[in-house]
């Protein structure tokens, strides 16, 4: 992944009452390890795109004006086929899904990710609904509820 300096990422789904979807309890623990993903899962601040590439969010970190970031993304992608790189990241990209799928299927990520999501909308456990409210008309609804106070997520 490659992103430009000065973003923020925002990993706010806890804020929101949410567990969370799009394969993070796969993809994410992959990518920063265990324990710096239940970090990031449950603390909820924004993470610059220098700290994302220092932690392995960010494979590359690009320059933060338009044409500095199309100049990175041409350059990596020419560095992948020229240099003979595609391939090989390819084949290992494949080999660890392989490895991975043996072991636990990506589809049962989904499935529960999407099953904890369903009980926090629909059921509303973890105070959604206000979430919801005030995210959508920028004022809270009623009274004010306590932040709520997610369970660590139980990843892989």
């Amino acid at each position: 992944m490659i992103a430009r300096d000065g973003v923020l990422l925002n990993p706010h789904y806890q804020k929101m009452g949410l567990y969370g979807s799009e394969y993070w309890t796969y993809v994410l623990p992959h990518r920063v390890g265990e324990a710096q993903a239940r970090r990031l899962a449950t603390s909820c601040e924004p993470i610059s795109a220098a700290e994302g590439a220092e932690i392995g969010i960010i494979d590359r970190l690009a320059a933060s004006d338009r044409g500095g970031f199309i100049a990175t993304v041409l350059d990596y992608a020419t560095e992948l086929v020229v240099g003979g790189q595609a391939d090989a990241l390819l084949y290992r990209k494949h080999a660890t899904r392989e490895a991975d799928e043996q072991r636990r299927p990506l589809e049962t990520y989904r499935v529960r990710e999407l099953a904890e999501m369903s009980h926090d909308i629909f059921d509303d456990r973890h105070g959604f609904a206000h979430a919801r409210r005030t995210f959508l008309t920028g004022r809270p609804a009623g009274p004010t509820l306590p932040k709520p106070r997610l369970p660590a997520p139980r990843l892989p």
